[in-house]
């Protein structure tokens, strides 16, 4: 998720909202057990629903069986848009706008991916780059010195 022009935050039952312009790029991971791989994500259970088809997502299926699904496009949102809280190992985190912040995601995920979600070292750092060429659609990355 990545913002521009915030209007307003405050808080609501279910996280924190924005009222800002905003791109937002999925990733959710899927361990080896997970009996509902086969559902589209967007007709998927609220809690693990993304909006896209499976067309509309890379997916990273690990040596484990873990699987990874990144977003091909951010998905831009107008208005507002609400961070959910954090819950298991669901959380979220801020990345200040610096020039080396696209080396410090593809860190935090590489690690994240490998420690968090058990995915093999070499799967982990493919996701992670498919992360940051979606976070390279960004339009506030546009402009990062």
């Amino acid at each position: 998720m990545a913002y521009n022009s915030v209007k307003a935050i405050y808080p609501t039952p279910e996280g924190l909202t924005f009222q800002a312009d905003g791109n937002k790029l999925f990733v959710p991971a899927e361990p080896a057990n997970y009996m509902k791989k086969h559902i589209e994500p967007y007709t998927r259970e609220t809690e693990y629903q993304i909006p896209h088809r499976f067309g509309e997502v890379e997916t990273v299926t690990a040596r484990n069986q873990t699987r990874v699904m990144v977003s091909r496009d951010p998905v831009m949102t107008y208005s507002s848009f609400t961070i959910l809280k954090p819950t298991g190992i669901n959380f979220a985190l801020i990345f200040y706008h610096k020039g080396d912040v696209l080396d410090s995601i593809e860190l935090f995920f590489q690690k994240t991916l490998n420690g968090e979600a058990a995915g093999p070292k070499a799967d982990a750092a493919k996701t992670a780059k498919l992360i940051v060429a979606g976070l390279n659609k960004f339009t506030i990355w546009q402009d990062v010195p």
